[in-house]
């Protein structure tokens, strides 16, 4: 089992009227195409969801396109502060998502209508086939 770090400490605000949906910034995509098991570390240090639920989804996709992701586990509602371990299992026989995990993860907050505001990080911890060996270009992820 390896642990990277999918985000690091980012505050994020809504003050529409209309729901946001913020993705993730391509430049924070984990490629994650050796592991088929992963435990999403959700650490939540300041939360305003007064006006509603603030909703966390990982998506995976084959290839680095904003059209190809798709949902990895069901959306997590955010309701307070501290941390949330939430685990995925993408293996072809008993996958807890329906489909196998594709190459490159992501997250996406979606606030509900009026003022939010969420502070938080995520870790990521990857295992399962191919777990014994860490790409290069992912080292520099590991948690400081």
């Amino acid at each position: 089992m390896h642990t990277y770090r999918l985000q690091n400490w980012i505050t994020l605000t809504g003050d529409g009227n209309s729901p946001a949906v913020v993705p993730q910034t391509d430049d924070g995509w984990l490629n994650l195409e050796a592991y088929r098991d992963l435990q999403f570390w959700i650490d939540v240090s300041d939360l305003d969801n007064s006006n509603g639920a603030i909703t966390l989804t990982f998506q995976h996709a084959p290839l680095r396109d904003e059209t190809m992701f798709y949902p990895s586990i069901s959306a997590t509602s955010i309701a307070s502060t501290g941390l949330t371990v939430r685990s995925a299992m993408f293996d072809y026989a008993c996958s807890s998502a329906g489909l196998p995990l594709s190459k490159w993860l992501r997250w996406m907050i979606t606030g509900p209508n009026g003022n939010w505001a969420i502070t938080f990080r995520i870790f990521v911890s990857a295992g399962g086939a191919g777990s014994g060996m860490v790409p290069e270009r992912l080292l520099h992820r590991l948690a400081d």
